[in-house]
Parts: structure tokens; C-alpha cells; sequence
């Protein structure tokens, strides 16, 4: 049999472990109590509830309730929970604007629905919908105008199941002319010919100066004092030697070094 300690064989056991208090303002410093200071309990005896005095969540909690409206209230608030007027109203403000976007967004859904009930079948071009795919932004209602325009079965069907008929049916009725729009589509989405293109045709071509021809890939070049003989351009540009030239290497990390190789290859 094992050997049991002391406190195993008498059965002792320690006291119970109490949770960590939450934060617990003191009034008379304006800061908030330590762990050991704060209470665990309210004056009743029993666990405090959650949040008790987490500022934040107080102040949804008063706002909520239609307060901190006045600033007596914000005084009141900032005293009880240990917590600056500045940072009240400057929460409560953000509150304020959270409710104004948040019906701006309702007002706006709304008119919108309610513009959409308004179309009739011709407001829509159901083409365009169809290449677009934008038929799935469509409400169920928008979608029974064209089921029941069209004498189809709408009643009793998921949303994906209309869209997949009305997409049948416009390709059945409608294929030659979304055909046509395809391509007629794809012709003005290629790129336009490209500038430098043509430039580099026309790099080949005879320049007219003054009665002569000049040919573009001519070697002569014009200088100050005139026209240079070829000895003097083949002396001036001279060709770099092979064991100058310059190579790029890629280290293990992916980074360029450079070197210069001065031997022969």
C-alpha cells in the first residue's frame, strides 16, 4: 500500500479558495481599491454581480436607460465610479454616434426596399443581371416579379432554387442575345494597342534631313564640330571586355551580390 502523508491520512483539507475580487473604487481617494482591499461580497452577503463597477459597461448600462443626459448625471456617474467627467462624455458621445450610424443604416435599408418593391418587371434588365451575377443581390420578391412574369413556379422554392430557374430560363429564351453581349463585352475589355509599339515599328525607318536620307540605325554621329570619321566612334565606344563584365548573384536569402569577374572565361 502507498505511504500517505499526514494531512492525506487525517483527512485535512484547506480552506476554500475565494475568487479574485473585481475592481472596487474607493470613494474617498477617487482610485480603485487593491485585490486584497476589494471586497468579494456585497453589503448583503452575497457575489457581486458582473461588471458592478467596470465603468464602460456602466455607462451603456445608464445610457441604455435614457441617462447621463445632464451633466449633474455625469458628475454623479464620474463620482461613483471613480472615473473622470471628460472620459464620461467622451464615451457617452461615441455611444451617441454608434445610434446615429446605426439608424442612418435602417432609414437607408429601408427607402431601399421599399424602392425596389416599387419596380416592375421592365425596371430590371434581366441580361445584364445574369452576366453580371448579380441576381443573388436580389431580394425573393425582386425574383418572383420575373417568376411570375414569365408564368414560372415560384411559390414553396429556396431563394438558390429561383435564381437557378430564372438563369435556365434566360439562357433557353434569351442565349443568342447573352451570346452577343458576351462577346460584344470581352471586345471592349482588351487593351488598346500599345504606344511604344509603335514606336519601336518606326525605329527602322529613314530619317529626311535637308535632302538626305539618314538611315536611324546609321552609325555616324553628330558632334560640335561636325561629322566624326568611324576610327574616332570605334575609339570612343569601345565594346566592355568579357572578363568585366558584371554579374548579379542571388544569395540563399534571395538577395542580389554583385562581383566582378577579372579572369578569363
Amino acid at each position: 500500500a502507498e505511504k500517505q502523508c499526514a494531512a492525506c491520512a487525517s483527512g485535512w483539507t484547506g480552506s476554500q479558495i475565494d475568487r479574485i475580487p473585481r475592481p472596487f473604487p474607493d470613494e474617498t481617494t477617487f482610485r480603485y481599491k487593491t485585490v486584497f482591499e476589494s471586497p468579494a461580497t456585497s453589503s448583503d452577503g452575497k457575489l457581486r454581480p458582473i461588471d458592478d463597477y467596470m465603468p464602460r459597461a456602466q455607462i451603456k448600462k445608464f445610457f441604455s436607460a435614457g441617462k447621463l443626459n445632464t451633466a449633474q448625471e455625469v458628475a454623479d456617474f464620474s463620482s461613483k465610479f471613480v472615473v473622470s467627467e471628460e472620459l464620461v462624455k467622451k464615451y457617452v458621445d461615441h455611444l451617441k454616434h454608434i445610434n446615429f450610424t446605426k439608424e442612418l443604416r435602417t432609414k437607408a435599408k429601408a427607402d431601399n426596399r421599399r424602392n425596389r418593391e416599387a419596380k416592375c418587371y421592365k425596371d430590371y434588365n434581366w441580361d445584364e443581371l445574369l452576366l453580371t451575377g448579380g441576381l443573388k443581390f436580389l431580394y425573393v420578391f425582386e425574383l418572383d416579379t420575373y417568376l411570375k412574369h414569365h408564368s414560372l413556379p415560384w411559390k414553396k422554392k429556396l431563394k438558390t432554387e429561383k435564381i437557378r430557374t430564372i438563369t435556365n430560363h434566360l439562357q433557353q429564351t434569351r442565349g443568342q442575345v447573352l451570346q452577343t453581349m458576351t462577346v460584344e463585352g470581352q471586345r471592349l475589355l482588351q487593351p488598346g494597342q500599345n504606344v511604344s509599339d509603335d514606336e519601336e515599328e518606326t525605329d527602322g525607318d529613314d530619317i529626311d534631313i535637308v535632302g538626305e536620307t539618314w538611315s536611324s540605325d546609321d552609325e555616324r554621329l553628330c558632334s560640335s564640330d561636325g561629322m566624326v570619321d568611324s576610327e574616332t566612334e570605334k575609339s570612343d565606344y569601345e565594346p566592355v571586355p568579357p572578363s568585366a563584365k558584371r554579374r548579379m548573384v542571388s544569395t540563399r536569402s534571395g538577395r542580389k551580390a554583385s562581383s566582378f569577374v577579372l579572369g578569363n572565361e
